[in-house]
C-alpha cells in the first residue's frame, strides 16, 4: 500500500517570503516498489533550489517514508489552487494507477496587514473622496496614486505595489508627516512633482524602496526635514531641463536628514524598472537647479544630514550648491556605475564645452567638531565645476579632493581642510583656463602607498595656464608615499610657504618633498620639506626635472639624502636663491644631463652636508650652471663641490633672504641667451643620450624663442635660428604646442566674467524675494519672481552664446595644431614622442577617454621610457594614463641610469668600449626601431635580431 500527501511549511505564506513544499512518499509494502513522483506548479510560483523534477523513477523501500521537498517563493497574492492548482503526482510503474495530492496555501501581498486600506490602481484623492489629511492608517497602493488637491498623509503606514507610484499634480502640496512609505516586497517608482508641485517630507517620515524617491520636473518647493530616504536607487532627484538657460526655480531645503542603505540588497525590481547596481547611485542628484535656492544643512542648532553606504552622497550638474552640516561615510563606487563621480561624497559637473553650461559651483563647508568624510573613496569631486571647500575634514579617503576642467574663470579654493587619505589629498588635473586653483591652510597626511601624493598637478601642457597657487599649507605629511607636492608639465603656479614632512621606509623606494617634471615659470619659494632620515639615500627635499625658468627662492631642505636636484637640460634660466639645505647627505645634486644657468652670488647655504660633497655636478658642461659666490663668508656659501671648478668666487653682495620683498608672485627669471646660443651652436656635449638631448634642448629653444618675439628680434644669432627652424620638425613642435597654449586664453574673459557677477547678483535677488514672499505671500512678490527669473534666462543664454564663440574659436585653433602636427616628420626619440602624443591629445579633446583606452598600450610603452631620452612627452603620456588607472610606477632611476644618466661616473666602461655596444631604442609612436651606438661615428655592425 502506497500513502502520498504533499504539505507546506507555512500558511497562510506572504508574496516573496521563502516556502517549502515536501512530497511524502509513504509504502506498508512486502518488497519495495519503483514510482514516477511529478508536480504541477502554479505559474506564480518560483523555485530557489532546482532539486525537481527528479529522476524518476525513485525506488522506495518496503516501508517507511521518504520525504522530498520544493523550495521557492510565491510572485503574486491568492488561493493559489484557484489560480492554477498545486498538485503532486504519484504513478507506480508498470501501473496505470496516479494518485494525486494537493496543498492549496493562501498567498497574501507581502506587506499583508488585516488593518490595511486598500487604494486601488488609477485613484486620485478627489476620485476616492478623501479629505485633506488621513491619519492612523495602514495603506496598501495598488498602482499609480495621484495627489490632485493639497493632500496629507500623518502617522501613517503605507505600502506600495511593484512599480507604483504617486504623483503631485501642479500647484499642489503633497505632506507626509511622520508617515513611512515602503515598496511592498518590490521596489515602486516614486513620489513624481509634475512641474510646480510642491512637497513637504517631515517629523520622522520616511521613504524607502523606490528607484527616485522624489522625483522634481521643475519649479518646485521641496523641504525634507528630520526625515529618511533609504534603499533607494536616488533618493532626491531633480530631472535635467532642455539646456542650459532653461533654468529650474526649484527650490530645495534638506536638514537633519538621513540618506542610507539600511537593507542588506534593494527589493526585487519591478517591470521594466532600469537597471541599478547594488548600492543607491546617489542619496540626492540634481540638474539644473539655480544658486542659492538649494540648501542643504544650513539650519542652526540641528543636527548634521547624513549619507551612508551608497555609490555617491549629493551630486550636481550645472547647478550651484551650499552643503552645511552634512556628513558622509562609507561612500564606496558601485562598479556597475560608470560615471566618473562615483565614489564621491559631494561631486559637481557641468556640462563641458559641448553643452556650454558653466553656471554651476559647490560649495562644502563643515561646523566645529564634525568629520565631514569619512571612509568615502573621494571627498569631493568637480568636473567643469568652481568649487569652494572650508575646513572640512575628510578621512581615510583614497583621494580628498579632485578637480578638473575648471574653465572660464571659475576658482576653486580648498582652505583649511584636513585630509587623510592612501593615494591623493587634492589631486587637479587639466585646469587650463581657471582663474585660480588655490589651495591654502590645509593639513594633508598621505601614508603607506609609494605612488601616494598630498598635492598633485597636472596640465596637458606647460603652457597651459591654471592659475595654481599652493600656499600655507603648514603641515603636509608624507608617510611611506611618494610625494609632498607633485607638478607635471605646469607653468605660472606660486607654491610658497608649504611645509612637509617625510618619513620614510625601506619598502617605499623613493620619496620627494617637492617634485617637478617639465614645468615652466614657476615660482617656488619659502617652503620647507624636512626629513627624518639623511642617511635614506632615495629621499629628495626638491626633485626638479627638466623644468626651466623657475624661481626657488629661500626654501630648506633638512635631512634628506638629497637636498635638491636637477635632471635635464630643459633647467636653464633657473633662479636659485636663498636656499638653505641643512643636515642632507648630499645638499646638491645635478645629473649629467643638467643644466641650470649661472648663479651670481645667489647667498645659498649649505649646513652640515653628511657626504663628501657639498654639492656633485656630473655634466661636463657644468660652466652653464657655475655658482658664482663670495666665499669670505664662509664653508656654508662655498661648500666642498664635485668638480672644484664648477664653483667661482665672485666678490660682491649676497642675496640674503631677510631682505627680500616677498615670496609669491615673482616674474620668471630672464632666460639664458647665452646657453640658448650654445644649442644653436651644436656644443651641447653630454655623456649619454647625445643624440636625444640635441633635440630636446632645439625643441626647447624654439619654443622659448616662439614665446618671446621680442628676445629673437634684439639678438641676430636667434632670429637667424629662428627664421632657419620655425618650418622645420622643431619649430612645427613649438607651433603646435602654441596653439594649443592659445586654446586656453580667450578675449571674451571680461564679459564672462561680468556675465558671472550679473548672475550671481539676480539669484541673490531670486533667493530674497522668494523669502519675503514665504514671509507674506502676495502676486506682486510672484511677478517679480518671473521677471527675474526671465532676466536670468537672457544673462545664461548670452553667457552660452559667448561660450561657443569661444568654443569655435577654439576648435579652429586645435583644427590648425592637428593640420600642422601631421606635417611633422621627426627623426630623433623625443620628436617622434612628441608628434604621437600631439596626436592623442588632439584626438582626447574630440573622443575623450575612449581614446586613450583604445591607445593604452603604446602610451604606456612611451610614458616607461627614460624622461631625459624620451623628453617632454614621457611625462604626457603619464599623465594620460592617470585617467585609466593610478596605479602604475615608472621606474625612472633604475631606467635612466642603465645609461649612466644619474652619474657621469656610470659611463666610464661604456664610453671605451662603444666600438662594439649598440643601444635598441624600441618607440611606441612609429612601427620601427632606433638602433643607435654609444660612440656618435658609428662604423658598421652585424646585427641579428630573433
Amino acid at each position: 500500500m502506497l500513502y502520498y500527501y504533499k504539505t507546506i511549511d507555512n500558511n497562510p505564506v506572504k508574496v516573496g517570503d521563502p516556502v517549502v513544499f515536501t512530497i511524502t512518499v509513504c509504502a506498508n509494502n512486502a518488497t519495495a516498489q519503483q514510482v514516477n513522483i511529478g508536480d504541477v506548479l502554479p505559474q506564480n510560483f518560483t523555485m530557489t533550489i532546482p532539486n525537481w523534477p527528479w529522476n524518476n523513477p525513485v525506488t522506495l523501500p518496503a516501508n517507511g517514508c521518504v520525504p522530498y521537498t520544493i523550495s521557492g517563493y510565491y510572485t503574486l497574492d491568492g488561493d493559489d489552487c484557484h489560480i492554477v492548482g498545486n498538485t503532486a503526482t504519484l504513478n507506480q510503474v508498470g501501473t496505470t494507477n496516479i494518485i494525486t495530492a494537493e496543498v492549496c496555501p493562501t498567498v497574501q501581498i507581502a506587506c499583508f496587514n488585516p488593518a490595511m486600506v486598500t487604494y486601488p490602481d488609477n485613484e486620485s484623492v478627489t476620485s476616492l473622496g478623501l479629505p485633506s489629511t488621513v491619519s492612523n492608517q495602514i495603506i496598501y497602493i495598488e498602482g499609480t496614486f495621484t495627489v490632485n488637491q493639497t493632500f496629507e498623509f500623518s502617522d501613517c503606514q503605507i505600502y506600495i505595489a511593484a512599480g507604483g507610484q504617486i504623483i503631485v499634480d501642479p500647484n499642489y502640496t503633497f505632506t507626509l508627516d511622520n508617515t513611512i512609505i515602503e515598496g511592498c516586497g518590490y521596489m515602486w517608482q516614486g513620489i513624481k512633482l509634475q512641474n510646480g508641485a510642491n512637497a513637504e517630507i517631515i517629523n520622522d517620515s520616511w521613504i524607502r524602496d523606490a528607484d527616485i524617491g522624489l522625483n522634481i520636473i521643475n519649479n518646485s518647493k521641496v523641504k525634507i526635514l528630520q526625515s529618511m530616504f533609504t534603499d533607494c536607487v536616488r533618493g532626491v532627484y531633480s530631472e535635467p531641463t532642455g539646456g542650459c538657460a532653461d533654468i529650474s526655480t526649484t527650490w530645495i531645503y534638506i536638514d537633519e536628514s538621513v540618506f542610507d542603505m539600511v537593507r542588506p540588497a534593494f527589493l526585487w525590481s519591478y517591470t521594466n524598472q532600469p537597471a541599478h547596481g547594488t548600492k543607491p547611485i546617489a542619496g540626492v542628484e540634481l540638474n539644473n537647479v539655480l544658486e542659492q535656492i538649494i540648501r542643504i544643512g544650513k539650519l542652526p542648532g540641528y543636527a548634521p544630514n547624513q549619507f551612508k553606504n551608497m555609490n555617491a552622497g549629493i551630486v550636481i550638474h550645472n547647478s550651484t550648491l551650499e552643503i552645511h552640516n552634512t556628513t558622509f561615510r562609507d561612500i564606496q563606487p558601485d562598479n556597475f556605475y560608470t560615471e566618473a563621480w562615483k565614489g564621491s561624497a559631494a561631486a559637481s559637473t557641468g556640462g563641458g564645452l559641448g553643452n556650454n553650461c558653466t553656471s554651476n559651483n559647490i560649495i562644502v563647508k563643515t561646523i566645529l567638531g564634525i568629520d565631514n568624510i569619512n571612509n568615502c573613496y573621494r571627498g569631493i569631486y568637480t568636473d567643469f565645476s568652481g568649487l569652494g571647500a572650508s575646513a572640512v575634514k575628510i578621512l581615510n579617503a583614497h583621494t580628498g579632493i579632485f578637480s578638473t576642467r575648471c574653465p572660464f574663470l571659475q576658482t576653486v579654493r580648498v582652505t583649511g581642510c584636513t585630509i587623510t587619505a592612501s593615494h591623493f589629498g587634492i589631486d587637479w588635473y587639466n585646469n587650463a583656463g581657471a582663474k585660480s586653483m588655490y589651495a591654502d591652510g590645509n593639513s594633508i597626511k598621505i601614508e603607506n602607498n609609494k605612488l601616494g601624493v598630498a598635492i598633485s598637478l597636472e596640465e596637458l601642457s606647460n603652457t597651459a595656464i591654471a592659475n595654481y597657487q599652493i600656499v600655507n599649507n603648514i603641515d603636509i605629511r608624507v608617510v611611506s608615499a611618494a610625494n609632498g607636492i607633485r607638478m607635471r608639465n605646469i607653468g605660472n603656479a606660486t607654491i610658497s610657504y608649504n611645509k612637509i614632512y617625510q618619513s620614510v621606509n625601506v619598502n617605499y623606494p623613493t620619496t620627494y618633498g617637492v617634485a617637478m617634471e617639465f614645468c615652466k615659470k614657476n615660482n617656488l619659494s619659502c617652503n620647507e620639506v624636512y626629513c627624518y632620515n639623511a642617511s635614506y639615500t632615495n629621499s629628495y627635499g626638491m626633485n626638479i626635472m627638466e623644468s626651466g625658468s623657475n624661481i626657488y627662492e629661500c626654501n630648506l631642505t633638512q635631512g634628506n639624502g638629497t637636498g635638491v636636484f636637477f635632471g635635464g637640460n630643459q633647467c636653464n634660466s633657473t633662479d636659485f636663491r636663498g636656499n638653505i639645505m641643512k643636515d642632507n647627505l648630499l645638499g646638491l645634486e645635478l645629473n649629467s644631463q643638467a643644466v641650470t644657468s649661472t648663479q651670481v652670488r645667489k647667498g645659498n647655504l649649505w649646513i652640515n652636508y653628511g657626504g663628501v660633497f657639498g654639492a656633485i655636478n656630473s655634466n661636463p658642461l657644468y660652466i652653464f650652471s657655475q655658482f658664482q659666490v663670495n666665499a669670505m663668508f664662509g664653508t656654508a656659501l662655498y661648500p666642498l663641490v664635485s668638480p672644484p671648478l664648477w664653483f667661482a668666487q665672485v666678490a660682491g653682495t649676497n642675496f640674503s633672504c631677510s631682505t627680500a620683498l616677498s615670496c609669491i608672485g615673482q616674474a620668471a627669471p630672464d632666460v639664458d641667451v647665452s646657453y640658448l646660443k650654445t644649442v644653436i651652436h651644436d656644443s651641447i656635449n653630454v655623456p649619454v643620450y647625445q643624440n636625444e638631448t640635441e633635440a630636446s634642448a632645439k625643441i626647447n629653444t624654439i619654443e622659448t624663442l616662439v614665446e618671446n618675439p621680442a628676445l629673437r628680434a634684439a639678438d641676430t644669432t636667434l632670429n637667424n635660428f629662428y627664421n632657419n627652424n620655425i618650418n622645420e620638425t622643431a619649430g612645427k613642435i613649438a607651433s603646435v604646442k602654441r596653439l594649443k597654449s592659445l586654446s586656453n586664453i580667450s578675449t571674451y574673459n571680461n564679459s564672462l566674467l561680468l556675465l558671472d557677477s550679473l548672475t550671481k547678483t539676480k539669484t541673490d535677488s531670486l533667493y530674497l524675494i522668494d523669502s519675503l514672499n514665504t514671509i507674506n505671500p502676495s502676486n506682486t512678490f510672484n511677478l517679480l519672481l518671473d521677471e527675474i527669473k526671465l532676466r536670468l534666462s537672457v544673462l545664461l543664454q548670452t553667457q552660452n552664446q559667448i561660450m561657443m564663440l569661444v568654443k569655435n574659436a577654439n576648435d579652429s585653433l586645435l583644427d590648425e595644431a592637428n593640420t600642422l602636427n601631421i606635417t611633422i616628420a621627426p627623426n630623433e626619440i623625443p620628436e617622434i614622442n612628441q608628434r604621437f602624443i600631439n596626436d592623442v591629445e588632439l584626438n582626447y579633446r574630440d573622443v575623450g577617454k575612449d581614446y586613450i583606452k583604445n591607445n593604452f598600450n603604446d602610451l604606456l610603452a612611451l610614458a616607461q621610457q627614460c624622461p631625459y631620452s624620451g623628453g617632454e612627452a614621457v611625462i604626457r603620456a603619464r599623465i594620460f594614463l592617470r585617467q585609466i588607472t593610478d596605479t602604475i610606477e615608472y621606474e625612472d632611476q633604475a631606467v635612466c641610469l642603465q645609461n649612466g644618466i644619474f652619474r657621469q661616473s656610470n659611463l666610464s666602461n661604456e664610453k671605451v668600449e662603444a666600438a662594439n655596444k649598440l643601444i635598441l631604442i624600441p618607440n611606441p609612436a612609429n612601427e620601427y626601431i632606433a638602433l643607435r651606438g654609444l660612440d656618435r661615428l658609428i662604423d658598421c655592425y652585424s646585427i641579428k635580431l630573433l
